[in-house]
């Protein structure tokens, strides 16, 4: 026989559980957004908390969600004009790599003839994203809104929500609980803020770097391409100065090729990814670049760009995860004499 207290309440508990499991059905469509919606959340609650003092929450939400909304739409804005504009210019480049490795003996996947076709896959794909936005705006508007409600009622309540939650978890485990919370806001930082300043400095660093080379016609675009390259690590900066280099060579000026491999490296791979944002994030995040590399590709292929921020959110829970539920293992076993060590 149960105990009257648990009859009591175990009937409301099946009934919220179904609730819960059908609202979740439901908006199954809408997860990935009120989970991006919740990320960005917790980037600017910090400036939502210091607006508070001087404006009510309401006014204070609003305020901040529009100057990120204005800042990231005056960034994309920019990103895709330059790359819009210098069309010509990119695929000039890449023409002209394509027709002199139609020179090169025939080294398999290299060859020209492939680079060429996947050139004009890759212009196909383009048009066909591009029709499918137009087609899709009206869904894209809800989308949208949707997901500016979302994070307006995260802004609000959402540090209340995470209280409620973690105050329900027992105390032996507020340990982890706690870890997994700076695991969380940590890697957000990372991905939000110091990827975005990392961009940026990039575009400074190439700016002048390419001037200097003599590279005409093309300075801003590389650029952007260099700084965008920045938010999928070590694999996005590669592909570009592959892609550089390939050019220079096609154009037969080898010393500038070389300069490109070793300046090029130095500037848009080791110190972003080596130099700086490891000075910049300290010791909050701890991934691995192969599985950030992984975690990223993996989760545009699965859910799509919102992919470049959940990914690593999602492999710093189950590496953290695992961290902490071995050192719960251990700490249940003896093994260790405290939760110290299980948020060291």
């Amino acid at each position: 026989m149960f105990p009257s207290n648990i009859k009591n309440n175990i009937l409301p508990l099946i009934l919220l559980t179904f609730i819960i499991l059908g609202v979740f059905i439901i908006y199954w469509p809408y997860v990935s957004i009120i989970i991006l919606a919740g990320t960005l959340a917790v980037v600017l609650y910090s400036p939502y908390q210091r607006l508070c003092k001087y404006v009510s929450e309401k006014r204070a939400a609003t305020i901040v969600i529009v100057t990120a909304i204005i800042i990231l739409t005056v960034i994309i804005t920019f990103i895709l004009s330059v790359l819009i504009n210098s069309s010509s210019y990119l695929f000039d480049m890449s023409e002209t790599i394509a027709d002199w490795l139609n020179t090169l003996p025939h080294i398999g996947f290299l060859r020209g003839s492939i680079f060429g076709s996947s050139l004009s896959v890759i212009t196909g794909l383009i048009k066909n994203a591009v029709i499918q936005a137009a087609s899709s705006l009206p869904s894209f508007a809800v989308q949208f809104l949707f997901f500016l409600l979302s994070l307006f009622l995260f802004l609000l309540r959402g540090r209340e929500l995470v209280d409620d939650f973690f105050s329900a978890i027992p105390d032996h485990l507020q340990a982890v609980t706690t870890q997994l919370k700076k695991d969380i806001v940590n890697t957000l930082y990372a991905t939000y803020v110091v990827n975005l300043q990392i961009c940026v400095i990039t575009f400074i660093i190439a700016i002048p770097f390419f001037t200097l080379l003599g590279v005409k016609g093309g300075i801003v675009a590389n650029a952007t391409l260099a700084s965008v390259s920045q938010l999928i690590p070590t694999i996005g900066p590669l592909l570009v100065l592959v892609f550089i280099t390939l050019y220079a060579l096609a154009l037969g000026n080898i010393p500038l090729a070389i300069v490109f491999i070793i300046l090029g490296y130095v500037l848009f791979m080791f110190i972003p990814g080596s130099v700086l944002k490891p000075k910049m994030m300290g010791k909050r995040v701890s991934l691995p670049a192969p599985m950030m590399m992984i975690a990223i590709i993996g989760a545009i292929a699965t859910i799509g760009i919102a992919g470049i921020i959940l990914g690593p959110l999602f492999a710093t829970l189950l590496v953290s995860g695992y961290r902490l539920l071995i050192a719960q293992v251990k700490l249940m076993r003896g093994d260790i004499p405290n939760t110290s060590t299980i948020e060291s």
